[in-house]
C-alpha cells in the first residue's frame, strides 16, 4: 500500500468509527446546561444586536461564572435561526467538529515523526474515547472542540514553517480562535514553547538528533512572536473583565457542592486535585468507572493524604517529571506530549488556583490529546509485520482494545440521552452523590414516581444537610404520596437554609391545596408571585384558582429547571 493510499486508509478510518460511536448523540435532548445556553438563548432580531450578541457573557451575570466564550455562542445563534426545531443539527455540528479534531491529531502526530500505525492509532483512540462522551453529547462541549480545533492547527502550521514570516499571523490567529471557544486556550504559548525545543528547525527530527537545549528561544524572531500571542491573551482578558465583570470566579461564588475544593488551602486541595488526576489516567487506560457528575460526595477527595488516589496521582507526575527529563536530554520528543498534557490539566486541577466544578470529563479534551498521541506511539510496535508477511498475535490487542473502547462509548452514550438517564447513571455510579441524588428525585417526581423519588431526596439530605434543594425536593414527593407534615418541614428547611429559593413557596401553595387549606394556598402563591419568579403571574394564579375551584384537571407543578 503506498503512502497516500495509507493516509486515505487511516482517515476514512477515524471519520467512520467517529461517526459510529457518536452517533447516539442525534438523539439527544437539551439537558442541564444545554438549556439556559441552548434551548432558552434568545435569537437577536436585529443587525444590532446580532453585534452585540458577541459580547454577552457565557452565563448571565447572576450566575457569577465570569466566563467569556463568544464564539461557541455565535454558533448556537447561528444555527437557532436557522434550524431552531431540529435539535439533531446542533449534536451534528459536535459530531463534525469532534472528527476534525481527530482528523487534524493524526495528522499533526505523522509531523511530529510518529510513524504511519503510530499517528493512526492515536487518531483512533481520540476519535472513539468514551472519556470524550460528555463534549460531543452536549452542545456546550462545542467549547473543548473547537478550541482544540484551533490548537491543534496551529501547531500543525508550525510544523510546517517554524518561524518564517507566516507565523507572525498564523500562531496569533490561533491563539485568539482558541481563546475565544475557551480559556484554558490561554496554555498554547506553553505547548508552543515546547513544540519549538523539540522541532526547532519547524519540522520533524530523527531521533537522537538533538539533545534538549534552550538556543531555540534566545532568537528575537520567537520573542517578537512572544509578544504577539502576549497581546492576544492580553486582549482576551480585557474583553472578559469588560463583558463578564472580572477574569476568575470568586470562591464565595462557588457552591460546596460543585466544588468542595474551593474553600480549601493550597495543601489541603493538593491531594484532592492530584487523585482525581490519577483517577483520570486510569479512565484513559480502563474506561469503566465515568459518570455524567462528580459532584460532592461522589470519590473520597475529602481524605486528603489517606485517599490512595492522591498518592498514585503525585507519583505519577514525578514519574512523569523524571522521565520527561531523560527523555529531553537524549534528545526524545516524546516529553513534548506529556507538555502537552500536564499544561492544559493544571488549569483544571485545582491547584493552582480553583474553578467552578471539582471534576468534569469534558475538561479532559484538551489534555487527553497528548495521552492519546502517546498511547498510540506505545501501542504500534504491537502491530509491526513479521518477517515472513504474517502479523504478530500481539496485533489483536490494540484491536480488541479500540472495540472495547468502542462499545464503551456506545453504552455510556446513554447517561446523556436525557436528564432522566444523567440521573440514574450518576446514583448508580456513586450512590452517595448529593446532586445525582437530587436530580434523580427531581426527575422521578416528573414521571410521577413519587415513593423512589421520596427515598432519593432523603438519601439527599442525609449526605448534605445543608443542600437547600434537596430538602425542596423531599417536599415535593413527601407531599404527593401524602406525607404532609413531612412535606412542610422539609419546605421549612429549604426556606431556611435558601430564602432566596422562591419556587418554595409554588410548591407549599400547591400543598395547602392538598391539604383543604385554600386560603393558606392563595397566600402562598401570592408569596411566590411577589418575588417576580414567575414568567406568568396573572396567568399561573389563574391557573391556581382553577385548580381550587376543582377546574384544574391533573395536578401538578412546574419543575421548571431546578436540576443542579
Amino acid at each position: 500500500m503506498g503512502a497516500r493510499a495509507h493516509s486515505r486508509f487511516w482517515a476514512l478510518a477515524i471519520v467512520v468509527v467517529a461517526g459510529v460511536a457518536f452517533w447516539p448523540a442525534l438523539r439527544n435532548e437539551f439537558n442541564y446546561d444545554d438549556r439556559p445556553q441552548v434551548r432558552e438563548i434568545a435569537v437577536p432580531e436585529s443587525a444590532g444586536e446580532w453585534l452585540a450578541a458577541p459580547f454577552e457573557p457565557w452565563w448571565p451575570a447572576d450566575h457569577g461564572k465570569n466566563l467569556w466564550r463568544p464564539l461557541p455562542r455565535m454558533t448556537i445563534l447561528v444555527q437557532k435561526a436557522l434550524h431552531p426545531q431540529l435539535p439533531m443539527l446542533f449534536f451534528a455540528v459536535n459530531i463534525l467538529l469532534h472528527i476534525g479534531v481527530s482528523l487534524i491529531l493524526w495528522a499533526l502526530a505523522r509531523r511530529l515523526g510518529l510513524s504511519a500505525v503510530a499517528a493512526g492509532l492515536a487518531g483512533l483512540i481520540f476519535a472513539i474515547h468514551p472519556i470524550h462522551v460528555e463534549p460531543v453529547h452536549q452542545v456546550v462541549g462545542r467549547a473543548e472542540t473547537l478550541a482544540a480545533l484551533a490548537i491543534l492547527a496551529g501547531l500543525w502550521c508550525w510544523t510546517r514553517g517554524g518561524l518564517r514570516g507566516a507565523a507572525y499571523w498564523q500562531q496569533p490567529l490561533a491563539l485568539g480562535i482558541a481563546m475565544a471557544s475557551k480559556e484554558h486556550a490561554v496554555v498554547y504559548p506553553v505547548v508552543l514553547a515546547a513544540a519549538t525545543l523539540a522541532l526547532p528547525a519547524g519540522r520533524p527530527l530523527p531521533p537522537g538528533a538533538v539533545r534538549f537545549s534552550l538556543r531555540p528561544l534566545r532568537r528575537p524572531e520567537w520573542w517578537l512572536l512572544m509578544a504577539l500571542l502576549g497581546a492576544v491573551i492580553a486582549l482576551f482578558l480585557f474583553g472578559r473583565a469588560m463583558v463578564t465583570g472580572g477574569l476568575i470566579e470568586p470562591v464565595s461564588q462557588v457552591p460546596f457542592h460543585e466544588n468542595p475544593l474551593a474553600q480549601l488551602g493550597f495543601f489541603e486541595r493538593l491531594p484532592g486535585a492530584l487523585g482525581f488526576f490519577f483517577y483520570t489516567l486510569v479512565q484513559m487506560i480502563a474506561p469503566f468507572g465515568l459518570s455524567p457528575d462528580y459532584s460532592v460526595y461522589s470519590l473520597p477527595y475529602d481524605r486528603g493524604w489517606g485517599w490512595p488516589l492522591a498518592w498514585g496521582g503525585g507519583l505519577a507526575l514525578v514519574a512523569l517529571a523524571g522521565w520527561c527529563a531523560r527523555d529531553a536530554w537524549r534528545g526524545g520528543r516524546g516529553w513534548l506530549l506529556a507538555a502537552a498534557t500536564i499544561a492544559p490539566w493544571l488549569l483544571i486541577s485545582n491547584i493552582l488556583f480553583t474553578i467552578g466544578t471539582i471534576h468534569a470529563e469534558r475538561l479532559w479534551y484538551l489534555p487527553s490529546l497528548g495521552i492519546c498521541l502517546a498511547l498510540g506511539w506505545m501501542l504500534a510496535p504491537l502491530a509491526r509485520r513479521l518477517p515472513d508477511g504474517q502479523f504478530r498475535p500481539a496485533v489483536m490487542l490494540p484491536v480488541l482494545w479500540l472495540l472495547v473502547l468502542l462499545v464503551a462509548n456506545l453504552f455510556y452514550a446513554g447517561a446523556w440521552r436525557d436528564q432522566l438517564g444523567h440521573s440514574w447513571w450518576t446514583v448508580r455510579r456513586f450512590p452517595d452523590s448529593w446532586r445525582g441524588n437530587v436530580n434523580l428525585a427531581r426527575e422521578l417526581y416528573m414521571i410521577r414516581q413519587f415513593e423512589t423519588g421520596l427515598r432519593h431526596a432523603s438519601h439527599a439530605v442525609e449526605q448534605y444537610p445543608d443542600g437547600a434543594l434537596g430538602w425542596n425536593w423531599l417536599g415535593v414527593n413527601a407531599m404527593f404520596t401524602g406525607r404532609f407534615e413531612q412535606a412542610e418541614a422539609a419546605f421549612t428547611e429549604a426556606l431556611r437554609l435558601e430564602p432566596e429559593l422562591h419556587k418554595v413557596h409554588n410548591y407549599w401553595a400547591l400543598l395547602e391545596h392538598l391539604r383543604g387549606r385554600p386560603e393558606a394556598a392563595l397566600e402562598r402563591l401570592e408569596i411566590y408571585l411577589a418575588t417576580g419568579d414567575s414568567p406568568d403571574p396573572e396567568r399561573q394564579r389563574r391557573m391556581f384558582q382553577e385548580l381550587l375551584a376543582g377546574r384544574g384537571g391533573q395536578m401538578s407543578i412546574d419543575a421548571g429547571d431546578d436540576s443542579l
